[in-house]
């Protein structure tokens, strides 16, 4: 039917209609899926994740169900890009017109008090039959206006120069907040996706969870147990070859060679024809070398000679022998 509606808002009006109509229909979830999407084509992001998150609330088993939800965590995604694509140089613009428009409104209401100061002395003396003593008074104020104005813009500029960088600190912080609320909101919305029943999706959007955590939110604890729950629930798969290898390197980067052996080496069993195979044969072997458990290390060189003949660590790898060899046995 979308096709044929070229019109979103038209589309969206016909969609709903199906669900409102007839809400156990097997069209039902499709039509409201359809809305959903619809409504993220029309920049309608609040509207879009509420009907998104009705289609696996309303329809739990329906093939949709995790799609909806899934794509409710991936605009969620989007929206972390686009804060983090504000650069400090676009925050400090900000600023500079904010501090600039401040500067300039303060400067003139303090030009129009001092004025008015004048204008009432003035009138005071003239009224106080001192009009000698106004006429000099007037004639000082002309000749220290042009002064007076000066030194009051210069004031005021340098506390604009002053309030950019705090505006500026303001800004990015503030941004950096919004970016990981929305990026914790979207690993809450692929957790939601992972545990739909049956749904094809949760590998997908552990691996989305993960890099999240690992890669923009730093958090390298909750990163870890999302890969070993991707290994355990798909073993075998292209996204659980990808967790396995994350799971060593993050052993290894903690200098926590013992379990970064083990990885690598259960990496091996389940995934020796990975093109990353090469790889992990060699950073057991370095593994090794750095619990000083010299032997092994050179037996794990050995194998990586033996296994991967065109290697590019072939070299070093014959190099770390001979210097076992020579220094350490």
């Amino acid at each position: 039917m979308r096709t044929q509606l070229s019109n979103a808002v038209k589309a969206i009006i016909e969609y709903r209609k199906v669900v409102e109509r007839w809400p156990q229909s097997h069209l039902a979830d499709d039509a409201l899926y359809a809305v959903g999407t619809a409504f993220l084509s029309l920049g309608e992001t609040a509207k879009a994740r509420e009907d998104l998150r009705k289609v696996a609330a309303q329809y739990p088993a329906s093939p949709l169900a995790d799609d909806a939800v899934f794509m409710v965590g991936k605009s969620y995604e989007d929206e972390a890009d686009r804060l983090a694509s504000v650069t400090r140089e676009k925050s400090l613009e900000q600023a500079k017109n904010i501090a600039q428009k401040n500067a300039y409104k303060d400067a003139q209401s303090g030009r129009r008090a001092q004025q008015k100061i004048r204008d009432e002395r003035i009138a005071q003396l003239r009224k106080g039959g001192k009009g000698q003593a106004a006429s000099i008074e007037e004639a000082a104020r002309a000749a220290n206006y042009g002064q007076f104005n000066d030194a009051n813009v210069l004031l005021y500029a340098q506390r604009a120069d002053q309030e950019v960088e705090t505006l500026t600190a303001t800004q990015l912080a503030d941004r950096q907040d919004k970016i990981n609320a929305a990026l914790r909101k979207a690993v809450d919305a692929y957790t939601t996706a992972s545990r739909v029943a049956g749904a094809d999706k949760a590998d997908d959007a552990l691996l989305q969870m993960a890099t999240i955590y690992d890669q923009r939110l730093k958090d390298s604890p909750q990163a870890m147990q999302t890969w070993l729950e991707i290994v355990r629930q798909f073993s075998g798969t292209a996204v659980a070859e990808d967790a396995s290898w994350r799971i060593a390197r993050y052993y290894e980067l903690a200098g926590k060679h013992a379990e970064a052996i083990e990885a690598y080496q259960g990496f091996l069993r389940s995934y020796r024809r990975s093109p990353k195979a090469g790889a992990a044969q060699f950073a057991v072997a370095e593994s090794y070398e750095h619990l000083n458990r010299w032997v092994e290390a050179m037996d794990s060189y050995t194998n990586y000679i033996t296994n991967f003949p065109e290697g590019p660590m072939l070299s070093k790898a014959r190099d770390q022998i001979n210097w076992i060899k020579t220094y350490r046995l």
